[in-house]
């Protein structure tokens, strides 16, 4: 998956905006990265998603064409809990530091 300079800017923003917790979302088949609202226990260390928020946009814009949440504390591989908590056959990108990484789904 090749990424936006705008993107990109826009998953850096909102993950140094959510510091120290963890900042997910989605872009968009329009392209456009969309922020959801981390609802996890603990989320400093996790992620999740409101799935009724997730239906909402599914209905009107579709499916995504990735999902992306950011490690507040660099890490920038995948964990074990970051694929269970993945919502759809989509690369997965992860926010650390100052870059984007990219994961195709398993």
């Amino acid at each position: 998956m090749i990424l936006t300079d705008g993107q990109k800017q826009s998953m850096l923003q909102a993950a140094k905006m959510s510091h120290p917790l963890e900042a997910c979302g989605v872009i968009a088949k329009d392209g456009a990265v969309v922020v959801f609202k981390n609802i996890a226990k603990q989320p400093s260390l996790f992620w999740a998603v409101d799935p009724d928020e997730v239906k909402r946009f599914y209905a009107k814009r579709g499916a995504p064409v990735a999902v992306w949440h950011s490690h507040p504390g660099g890490t920038t591989e995948p964990s074990a809990t970051d694929w269970d908590h993945h919502m759809a056959d989509v690369p997965m990108l992860i926010v650390a530091g100052d870059e984007v990484y990219v994961y195709e789904a398993p």
